[in-house]
């Protein structure tokens, strides 16, 4: 009958590291030859393999998407654009896709504003004829009318405004203001989803050596 040897520490430092902490292997040494048996600490014990989770708590998973209050701020951000828009690239348009025509009458009033410290404002309006051809009908008029009749190209219609030389810069302003603001909201939406992923991507492995990593 074979007899079986029994297994003892080689040393009592092969049980406790220089910190008085269970190393991560420990070598046993018997008659017929030493065998290394690894062990695992308490505090490792309750780690999951495929994720950083202690004392045995699931992993609940974390809301990817953007906040409410980023989806609000995106949409706020695309309505305040729109307005921005359509109410101050009016002389962007008209450069742009105006329809032209010729103004031949205009009359223009001063306003006094000296009571609220913004000096005086002139508007004035006149009457567009169509180059296309068409009857003529008043509308405001934006430019220099001094020496009439001058060319001038109309937009949104007849309920629009006609521009005497109109210029694309500017829409500059307006167009930029818009851009800020439908896509700052957007930039931050993006960049608060890619640091969420990140931060459930999972680490990588950790590589632990020893005396008995060796095969």
């Amino acid at each position: 009958m074979r007899r079986v040897g029994r297994l003892r520490p080689a040393a009592p430092s092969d049980l406790v590291d220089a910190d008085g902490q269970l190393p991560d292997f420990v070598r046993f040494r018997g008659r017929f030859g030493s065998v290394t048996m690894e062990v695992r600490r308490r505090s490792e014990v309750g780690m999951s393999e495929g994720g950083d989770v202690l004392d045995g708590q699931g992993s609940r998973p974390e809301h990817v998407g953007p906040a409410p209050w980023l989806a609000l701020g995106c949409l706020v951000g695309l309505l305040l654009a729109y307005v921005v828009l359509t109410s101050f690239t009016a002389e962007l348009r008209a450069a742009l896709w105006g329809e032209p025509g010729t103004v031949t009458e205009a009359d223009c009033r001063t306003y006094d504003n000296t009571v609220a410290n913004a000096g005086t404002s002139t508007s004035c309006s006149g009457t567009f004829t169509p180059a296309a051809g068409g009857s003529s009908f008043d509308v405001p008029v934006e430019g220099d009318v001094d020496a009439l009749p001058v060319r001038a190209w109309l937009v949104d219609g007849t309920s629009g405004t006609a521009y005497v030389s109109p210029t694309v810069w500017a829409g500059v302003l307006p167009v930029g203001l818009s851009l800020l603001l439908a896509g700052l909201p957007v930039a931050v939406t993006v960049t608060h989803v890619r640091r969420v992923r990140a931060a459930q991507r999972p680490g990588k492995p950790l590589h632990r050596s020893g005396p008995g990593s060796r095969a």
